[in-house]
């Protein structure tokens, strides 16, 4: 696919002893995979495929609490270019099951809570909320309409949350 340049800043502020600003922005490009551009016995590939490109940013903030509590927050946003999606159906037989979406954006924010409970026990709990949607498909939609303009993109959940307990004790941990 020839050359192609990525890049990525960051900026991380501490306005306070217990917390922390972070912020930022960046590109990036994601090829085809073998499976997707040649297939297999079970999907048909789709060899015009184009490389993905995206631009992303991201704004966050850390906050320790004292006595071993701590939350944090991001809020996020995505912009995608010819974003490689699968359809279960082609659109006609022997089509391919690959296509590349024209735009698309993706935008949420992710929390977290921390909690050391004592005697080397910790607790961790986060939420995910996402947005997505196809902001233009670039083609003629899949027969099921999966690629609309305006629908949600595929198998990105709108909401992912999940708990987490660890204890450690001297020089071993558990998670």
């Amino acid at each position: 696919f020839g050359s192609f340049a990525t890049w990525r800043t960051g900026l991380s502020w501490r306005p306070v002893p217990r917390g922390r600003v972070r912020a930022a922005v960046g590109t990036a490009l994601k090829e085809p995979t073998f499976f997707e551009t040649f297939g297999s016995p079970w999907v048909t590939g789709n060899e015009a495929l184009r490389p993905e490109r995206s631009r992303s940013w991201e704004v966050g903030g850390e906050l320790d609490l004292g006595r071993g509590a701590a939350v944090s927050a991001t809020v996020f946003a995505q912009r995608f270019a010819d974003l490689i999606q699968y359809t279960f159906v082609p659109p006609a037989p022997g089509q391919p099951n690959y296509f590349n979406i024209a735009a698309a954006r993706s935008a949420g924010l992710e929390t977290e809570l921390a909690l050391a409970l004592g005697r080397g026990l910790t607790a961790r709990g986060h939420y995910t909320y996402v947005s997505t949607a196809v902001t233009d498909a670039g083609f003629e939609t899949a027969p099921d309409g999966a690629f609309a303009q305006g629908r949600a993109l595929l198998r990105r959940p709108a909401h992912a949350a999940g708990v987490a307990l660890g204890w450690s004790r001297a020089g071993t941990a558990i998670h």
